[in-house]
Protein backbone atom coordinates (compact mmCIF):
# COMPACT_ATOMS: atom_id res chain seq x y z
CA UNK A 1 0.00 0.00 0.00
CA UNK A 2 1.48 3.23 -0.97
CA UNK A 3 1.53 5.89 1.17
CA UNK A 4 0.41 9.53 0.28
CA UNK A 5 2.08 12.66 1.06
CA UNK A 6 0.39 15.94 2.53
CA UNK A 7 -0.26 18.30 0.86
CA UNK A 8 2.16 21.30 2.35
CA UNK A 9 0.09 23.81 0.49
CA UNK A 10 -3.06 23.27 2.25
CA UNK A 11 -2.08 22.79 5.52
CA UNK A 12 -0.15 26.42 5.17
CA UNK A 13 -3.75 27.42 4.01
CA UNK A 14 -5.43 25.62 7.34
CA UNK A 15 -2.59 27.18 9.19
CA UNK A 16 -3.34 30.87 8.07
CA UNK A 17 -7.24 30.30 8.54
CA UNK A 18 -6.43 29.44 12.11
CA UNK A 19 -4.06 32.56 13.02
CA UNK A 20 -6.98 34.44 11.69
CA UNK A 21 -9.81 32.65 13.22
CA UNK A 22 -7.34 33.27 16.78
CA UNK A 23 -6.68 37.57 15.75
CA UNK A 24 -10.50 37.54 15.21
CA UNK A 25 -11.30 36.02 18.49
CA UNK A 26 -8.88 37.93 20.23
CA UNK A 27 -10.22 41.23 18.94
CA UNK A 28 -13.51 40.26 19.80
CA UNK A 29 -13.15 38.81 23.43
CA UNK A 30 -10.11 40.34 24.32
CA UNK A 31 -10.46 42.81 27.05
CA UNK A 32 -14.48 41.69 27.62
CA UNK A 33 -15.57 45.89 27.27
CA UNK A 34 -15.18 45.77 23.58
CA UNK A 35 -17.86 42.82 23.39
CA UNK A 36 -19.69 44.56 25.75
CA UNK A 37 -19.91 47.71 24.30
CA UNK A 38 -19.99 46.04 20.60
CA UNK A 39 -17.07 48.28 19.23
CA UNK A 40 -15.57 45.21 17.78
CA UNK A 41 -17.71 45.42 14.72
CA UNK A 42 -16.30 48.70 13.80
CA UNK A 43 -12.28 47.06 13.91
CA UNK A 44 -11.21 47.13 10.45
CA UNK A 45 -8.97 44.32 11.21
CA UNK A 46 -12.15 42.14 12.24
CA UNK A 47 -14.31 43.01 9.38
CA UNK A 48 -11.62 41.98 6.96
CA UNK A 49 -10.85 38.61 8.81
CA UNK A 50 -14.53 37.32 9.42
CA UNK A 51 -15.00 38.50 5.78
CA UNK A 52 -13.03 35.32 4.44
CA UNK A 53 -11.59 33.32 7.12
CA UNK A 54 -14.92 30.71 7.47
CA UNK A 55 -15.58 30.38 3.70
CA UNK A 56 -12.05 29.48 3.06
CA UNK A 57 -12.54 26.68 6.28
CA UNK A 58 -15.44 25.45 4.48
CA UNK A 59 -13.89 25.31 1.01
CA UNK A 60 -10.90 23.49 2.32
CA UNK A 61 -13.17 21.07 3.78
CA UNK A 62 -15.19 20.22 0.95
CA UNK A 63 -12.05 19.55 -1.20
CA UNK A 64 -10.87 17.48 1.20
CA UNK A 65 -14.11 16.01 2.30
CA UNK A 66 -14.77 15.63 -1.59
CA UNK A 67 -11.25 12.63 -1.36
CA UNK A 68 -13.62 11.08 0.78
CA UNK A 69 -16.74 10.55 -1.23
CA UNK A 70 -15.15 9.34 -4.09
CA UNK A 71 -13.34 6.42 -1.65
CA UNK A 72 -16.03 5.83 0.64
CA UNK A 73 -19.62 4.72 -0.44
CA UNK A 74 -22.18 7.06 1.34
CA UNK A 75 -24.00 5.16 3.65
CA UNK A 76 -20.51 4.20 5.10
CA UNK A 77 -19.17 7.73 5.00
CA UNK A 78 -22.57 9.23 6.80
CA UNK A 79 -22.78 6.90 9.49
CA UNK A 80 -18.67 7.69 10.11
CA UNK A 81 -19.45 10.88 10.39
CA UNK A 82 -22.13 10.45 12.73
CA UNK A 83 -19.90 8.39 15.06
CA UNK A 84 -17.31 10.69 14.80
CA UNK A 85 -19.09 13.97 15.12
CA UNK A 86 -23.04 13.67 15.92
CA UNK A 87 -22.37 11.61 19.72
CA UNK A 88 -19.75 13.18 21.29
CA UNK A 89 -21.42 16.66 20.42
CA UNK A 90 -24.66 14.62 22.42
CA UNK A 91 -22.77 13.00 24.44
CA UNK A 92 -20.33 16.20 25.83
CA UNK A 93 -24.32 18.39 25.63
CA UNK A 94 -25.92 15.51 27.82
CA UNK A 95 -23.04 15.61 30.44
CA UNK A 96 -23.13 19.82 29.90
CA UNK A 97 -27.27 19.50 30.93
CA UNK A 98 -26.28 16.80 33.86
CA UNK A 99 -23.29 19.53 35.26
CA UNK A 100 -25.09 22.70 34.95
CA UNK A 101 -28.52 21.28 36.64
CA UNK A 102 -26.89 19.41 39.55
CA UNK A 103 -24.94 22.53 40.55
CA UNK A 104 -27.58 25.51 39.60
CA UNK A 105 -25.60 27.48 36.68
CA UNK A 106 -28.44 26.37 34.42
CA UNK A 107 -31.73 27.40 35.91
CA UNK A 108 -33.24 30.08 33.83
CA UNK A 109 -32.26 27.84 30.21
CA UNK A 110 -32.46 24.05 30.00
CA UNK A 111 -33.00 23.14 34.08
CA UNK A 112 -36.92 21.93 34.71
Amino acid sequence: MEVKKRDAYLDIVKGIAIIAVVVGHCIQFGSGAEFMQGDFFYNDVFRFIYSWHMPLFMLVSGYLFSFSVRRHDWRALIISRFKQLVLPMLSWAILITIVLCTLGGGQRYICP
